[in-house]
Formats: structure tokens, sequence, C-alpha cells
């Protein structure tokens, strides 16, 4: 996520500076080169794309077929508490987060209804909510 400048969610733009492909694969190039005498290497499970950036087939065979692994699990208020640290609110955030919240995508898996209670915590200022939503 951070070679992709992207978190990788629908917010995952926000406060980041997105890159570019070829910049996501030579970065993704001399990580992985760094650590290729390492017996074990801990990667967090994604997608095929964080952003627009697409992750070597490779990588995401080797996520999905490889048997060790761990989970690690949070509670909600260590969540919310983590996310907000990462998605500090400022005034280009909050457009880019509403910008987010209103997108055709959103709306399509949310439901018109859920992002309309969305922006009316955006509105009150109701972020911890927001969040945990």
């Amino acid at each position: 996520e951070g070679l992709a400048g992207h978190k990788g969610s629908l917010f995952g733009h926000v406060n980041s500076r997105v890159k570019a492909q070829k910049m996501f694969s030579i970065g993704l190039y001399h990580f992985l080169t760094d650590f290729r005498d390492e017996p074990y290497v801990f990667v967090e499970g994604e997608a095929r794309k964080i952003g627009d950036c697409h992750v070597p087939e490779f990588i995401i065979q080797k996520i999905n077929n490889d048997t060790n692994r761990i989970l690690v699990q949070a509670l909600v208020k260590t969540r919310v508490r983590v996310i907000r640290e990462e998605y500090e609110i400022t005034e280009t955030s909050l457009k880019q987060i509403r910008e987010a919240t209103n997108s055709s995508v959103m709306i399509r898996n949310a439901g018109k209804k859920n992002v309309e209670h969305l922006n009316k915590l955006l509105n009150e200022c109701n972020y911890d909510e927001f969040t945990k939503w």
C-alpha cells in the first residue's frame, strides 16, 4: 500500500500521493530484493489491485496459496483509532472522503439510504461513528 500510495480501499487515496504502475513496480522490485534471503516475509492479504496499481500475479498466488497464516484481530475501538490516525481530517481529506462516500461504487454497494446516513455523520463531524460504519 505504501508503494502504491494508496491504502487499498474506496478511501485509499485520501491523504496519499498515488503512484503510477511503473513506480509501484520498480519500488516493489527493490522491496522484494531486500527480502530475498529471508526465510519468511509477512504481508497483509491484498487484492489484485491497490488503487490503480496491479499486484503481480505471482505475489497474489503466493499470498493465496501459502498455508502459513497469522490472523490478526483488533477491537472495533482500536481499529477506529488506527483508521482515524491514518486518515487525518483536513479540508482536503474531508473533500476526498465526501467524494468517495458519494461515489457510484459506494451507492451501489452500501445503498442510497446508508450513504445519506454517512453524509449526515460527516456533516455532524461524527467521524468516529462514520469510521465504525
